[in-house]
Order: structure tokens, then sequence, then C-alpha cells
């Protein structure tokens, strides 16, 4: 089930899981030193966010639809770059083209792109509506076929809501462990 928390409910969350709330055990606690862990803890939960955003299976976390808001630039023979003005988009899932014939993940930039890619100056490299390509570049996200003017029927994307708010899957809170305390809190 998706949840969305504020950022003081995730806080709280992490507090009781790690054992950081001080239990209610019928007695007076009175502090008179010490300090302060809230920003530890908020930069914490916010990279272990951060991290499921760009990790955890899609369909435990928000997506978006974009299709219609994205502009298309034809970059090749056969190819468009693809561009986006949301910068809260932490990765691109799935991408389709009005003119092709189903949808394809992008492949991340690197070797595997740049090899797609490199393929595409060859007329029989070319792919076609029924195994369409999207590859990250440096440039951006290039995919291929496009006619010189292509439109986006589809184009999902992972976002980050904001440092406010947390939506995920309610079982994504089993993942909360001190390990990811250290690792938010590292420098």
């Amino acid at each position: 089930m998706m949840l969305t928390l504020t950022k003081a409910e995730m806080l709280a969350y992490w507090r009781r899981a790690l054992a950081l709330a001080p239990g209610s055990e019928g007695c007076t606690v009175t502090v008179s030193g010490g300090f302060t862990s809230d920003a530890g803890l908020e930069r914490a939960v916010r990279m272990w966010y951060l991290n499921l955003l760009d990790t955890a299976p899609p369909a435990l976390l928000p997506t978006v639809d974009i299709g219609l808001d994205i502009i298309t630039e034809p970059c090749a023979e056969g190819c468009s770059r693809l561009h986006w003005q949301r910068g809260d988009l932490r990765r691109v899932l799935w991408v389709r083209l009005d003119q092709w014939v189903t949808g394809t993940a992008p492949i991340a930039d690197g070797s595997d792109a740049r090899q797609a890619l490199a393929r595409l100056a060859s007329p029989f490299g070319m792919p076609g509506n029924h195994q369409p390509l999207a590859a990250f570049t440096p440039e951006g996200l290039v995919v291929a076929p496009a006619a010189v003017v292509a439109s986006v029927d589809s184009f999902v994307a992972v976002a980050d809501p904001g440092p406010e708010v947390y939506t995920l899957d309610e079982s994504l809170l089993a993942t909360v462990t001190s390990d990811a305390l250290r690792v938010g809190t590292a420098t």
C-alpha cells in the first residue's frame, strides 16, 4: 500500500524504528545537557529515501507520466533527443513515442548505450517501431526510430516529491535499519 508521510511523520517513524525515541515507562526524564541529532537524522532519512528512489522497484515508488510535457528535438537521421523541464525526476523508467508499437526502458549511459547508438549509423542497425531504442548519453536521452516531428505518448519516471514529503510503499519501511542511519550521517 502506498503511503505519503510528512517529514515529521517519517522522522518519528525512524526514531521509533531505531529506538531513538524515549519510551513511556511511567517515569520522568529531564535532559540538562547533550546534543540534538535531528539534523543528522534528517540527512540520513533524506539520503535513504533518495537511494530508494534510485534503486527500489518502481511499483513501490511514486511515478509520473509526463509524456505530454516532453519536447523532442531531431539529433540525427531517424533519432530524436528528449527534453523535459521537471527537475524532480530521479530516473526514467519507460518511453513510448506516438509512432512506436511498444515502449522501452532507457539504457543507462555507458558502454551498452554507446554500442546501441553506434549501430544507428547503419540502416541495418536502426531499431524499428516494434523494438525501439532509448539510450542516455552525456547530452541527454536519445530515442530511435523517431520521425522529424515526433511526439511522446508516454514518459514514465520516478519522481521525488521533495524533502518535506515521503511517498513510498509501506513495505520499504522495513529497510529502515541502523545501517541506513550510518550511511546517511557519513561525511
